[in-house]
């Protein structure tokens, strides 16, 4: 019989680097990645708010024989094509989270695809001066320069 599944609490941003590296894959079953601006700048904002987001169902084999074929994921080709889930002795087979995965990949590493419903790339910015104001909830002032600044 073999080994019952575990629970294994891993970094968010060591899978998407894992995912940057062709290491974490995706079956070729799953749909592609369907999540629009709004949806990824949601799940963006429920991570920098410290909120639960879910779990995720990864599966752990070989890329030589793999128990299901794969993929890398969407927009690695454009970021880093020299990644090559062959190179790995274990791949990382997301079986569930791969919608939320992708949109921080897509986040942090802005493949040049548009999103659903777009006909252009996007990228996404952090507001410096929310974070503060999110975490010191009494701080006011005016807007300065450069409080914004890119995640990819």
């Amino acid at each position: 019989m073999g080994e019952s599944p575990k629970v294994n609490p891993e970094n968010l941003l060591e899978i998407v680097k894992g995912a940057y590296q062709g290491k974490v894959v995706l079956p070729e079953f799953q749909r592609s990645f369907v999540w629009g601006r709004e949806d990824i700048e949601e799940f963006l904002a429920s991570i920098l708010q410290g909120y639960f987001v879910g779990t995720f169902l990864m599966l752990d084999t070989s890329p030589d024989s793999p128990l299901f074929p794969f993929r890398p994921v969407e927009g690695l080709a454009q970021v880093n094509g020299q990644a090559n889930p062959k190179e790995h002795s274990t791949v990382r087979l997301v079986l569930d989270g791969q919608q939320r995965i992708t949109s921080v990949f897509y986040a942090l590493y802005a493949p040049a695809i548009p999103l659903r419903n777009s006909k252009h790339p996007y990228k996404f910015y952090l507001s410096k001066l929310a974070l503060i104001r999110r975490r010191h909830k009494y701080a006011r002032g005016p807007l300065e320069e450069g409080c914004w600044f890119p995640l990819s």
